[in-house]
């Protein structure tokens, strides 16, 4: 726990003289049309940027694009709900998705409009979640 906090620190620091911007620290975002939806990103960035900075510490002495090959869902990061959720409920226009090892910072950038925020991908991400939970149901029968 103490190495992400400290890591997450010196991501922080590192990316604010990459980007040449200051990064400000944030708390809990609540979505104006539907409260029940909330979201933390790590950091803000102007009016209109998100980031979230990934420390894994298994692969901290590697280079990310390495520490990508360790972690699989790392691959597939565009299709993460989370960057979507984070962009929808704090209104920002992207998100930079920063995965940073001792080594060097990644810096992997999504606009809001990415695809699994059209409404024929919600429809069908909700029907094979529901099938989904309809298999372990019977399942457990």
């Amino acid at each position: 726990m103490a190495y992400g906090r400290e890591a997450e620190d010196v991501a922080r620091k590192e990316f604010e003289k990459y980007l040449s911007k200051t990064i400000k620290i944030n708390g809990l975002f609540i979505d104006p049309i539907d409260p029940r939806l909330g979201a933390s990103p790590d950091e803000l960035i102007d009016e209109d940027g998100i980031v979230e900075i990934k420390n894994p510490f298994t692969e901290k002495d590697l280079l990310p694009k390495e520490a990508m090959n360790t972690i699989p869902h790392l691959n597939f990061i565009d299709k993460r709900t989370n960057v979507v959720q984070l962009t929808h409920v704090t209104q920002r226009e992207y998100c930079i998705f920063a995965l940073r090892t001792t080594k060097e910072i990644l810096d992997s950038r999504f606009l809001r409009n990415m695809h699994i925020r059209e409404p024929n991908y919600i429809v069908e991400a909700k029907r094979q979640y529901e099938a989904i939970g309809n298999k372990k149901k019977m399942s457990q029968k």
